[in-house]
């Protein structure tokens, strides 16, 4: 297979793929994931208008928070995914080098 490797899962599947029962808890935890990012995102506007009524700042300032919150992601997105995908493939490749 091009550009893939073995993963080692501690036991076979039938057909290679998930199934019943075993597919439930992949498909519950990436549901459950983009719900909470979805609930997080949509909450975002609601906790900006209360900053502005509590803190006393401006939309000018409103904006700048939702600018740090979305340019946050822009800069740490690279910077950690460079380091998982670093670590996978340690632990991908090591242990078929020999």
């Amino acid at each position: 297979m091009a550009g893939g490797a073995i993963i080692p899962t501690g036991g076979t599947i039938d057909g290679g793929f998930l199934t019943g029962r075993r597919l439930a808890y992949p498909v519950f935890l990436i549901t459950l994931l983009f719900f909470l990012w979805g609930f997080s995102y949509g909450l975002l506007d609601v906790l900006n208008s209360h900053f502005q009524t509590v803190l006393g700042i401006t939309k000018l300032q409103s904006t700048g928070l939702q600018v740090m919150y979305f340019g946050g992601g822009l800069v740490s997105h690279p910077i950690f995914t460079s380091y998982i995908l670093t670590r996978v493939k340690i632990l991908l490749f090591l242990p078929n080098s020999s």
